[in-house]
């Protein structure tokens, strides 16, 4: 975000036009903005961030939250998608992803050495992945994360759900190594979630989708079911002729990540119990779509959003864009340098 970016910068953009002469001046560019497709990006008026600007939009301050006002849009865009701290992620999210997938996923030899680890040496396996965990949250979640109260509802939710299943787990005396372990992959995820809208509209059409009841009864069940789901609304599984599964985007994480949950909550009580908890714990009208999240996900092709498919959201989009009389600003690209 530029560092001297106000309010009044269509105003700026208008006068500019205006007088008919060459002008420089920074705008706070929000690529991809609207979805996947073409001419989704926007011009944002105002990063709502504190809680005078939340009441000046008629947001309860005690909700917290981080929001984009952006030019002739009527809904709120939830988190402030900076792209500095997008980018700034993307090492870590490198390590938790490739390693896994890339590395030990790859080799018979490491992925039974880290089986036998965890089936037959399992505080250290925990140790192991605690400080690699830890190590992330010292060099990346603790530089690029917000305080707790501007981060979004969802990602708030998914924080308490999972503190209050590990406290019911394992007690007042938490283990150091466990109860870090998660924490600090909760953290991790969570951040994730909140920076980029490529994990977080997925996961929040699938945690909205939470049946309760089916996870008293089994949180495995429950765990799979909406692992299903969401494998199922994804639009982009086709393997790509000669392009690795592994580098394929987001849709093939999310197997991989169905993959481990698996073996996990097989060969775990544990981590069946902390699951079940936090299912059962977790509200799924504080981590779902909301009417302004639904907006942003109706010109994304990759997920089916609601199992609606993209025509059909496409027809809603432009029901409301009239209905909302919305305004978009088209970009024209010049020069080799991402002029506009």
């Amino acid at each position: 975000m530029p560092e001297n970016f106000t309010t009044d910068t269509i105003k700026q953009l208008d006068q500019a036009k205006a007088s008919g002469k060459p002008t420089k001046m920074q705008v706070y560019f929000l690529h991809g903005i609207y979805g996947e497709m073409q001419d989704c990006n926007g011009i944002a008026e105002e990063v709502i961030d504190n809680d005078e600007k939340l009441t000046k939009h008629g947001l309860d301050p005690a909700d917290g939250g981080t929001f984009v006002k952006i030019w002739g849009c009527s809904y709120l865009y939830r988190g402030n998608p900076a792209m500095g701290q997008v980018f700034g992620m993307e090492q870590a999210k490198s390590m938790v992803s490739e390693i896994p997938r890339g590395i030990i996923g790859k080799s018979a030899l490491l992925s039974t050495a880290v089986l036998l680890l965890f089936l037959f040496a399992r505080k250290r396996f925990i140790s192991y992945a605690h400080r690699y965990f830890n190590s992330i949250r010292q060099h990346s979640v603790r530089l690029y994360s917000p305080p707790e109260e501007r981060m979004g509802r969802p990602v708030r939710e998914i924080r308490r759900a999972m503190a209050a299943a590990l406290a019911k787990e394992l007690g007042p005396d938490i283990d150091p190594e466990l109860g870090g372990l998660l924490t600090d992959a909760t953290n991790f995820g969570t951040l994730i979630m909140e920076m980029d809208c490529a994990y977080r509209f997925p996961l929040q059409d699938i945690l909205g989708e939470v049946d309760r009841e089916n996870a008293a009864r089994s949180g495995y069940r429950e765990a799979m079911r909406l692992f299903d789901i969401l494998l199922a609304r994804q639009t982009n599984l086709t393997i790509v002729p000669g392009i690795s599964e592994r580098d394929q985007g987001v849709p093939y994480k999310f197997r991989f990540l169905k993959k481990l949950a698996r073996v996990a909550l097989l060969v775990s009580p544990r981590a069946r119990r902390i699951t079940q908890n936090f299912l059962i714990e977790l509200d799924p009208a504080k981590v779902g779509l909301d009417e302004s999240d639904w907006y942003f996900c109706l010109r994304r092709n990759t997920h089916n959003y609601r199992g609606v498919p993209l025509p059909e959201r496409l027809a809603e989009l432009a029901r409301l864009d009239k209905e909302k009389r919305h305004q978009y600003i088209k970009f024209e690209y010049k020069g080799f340098h991402g002029q506009v």
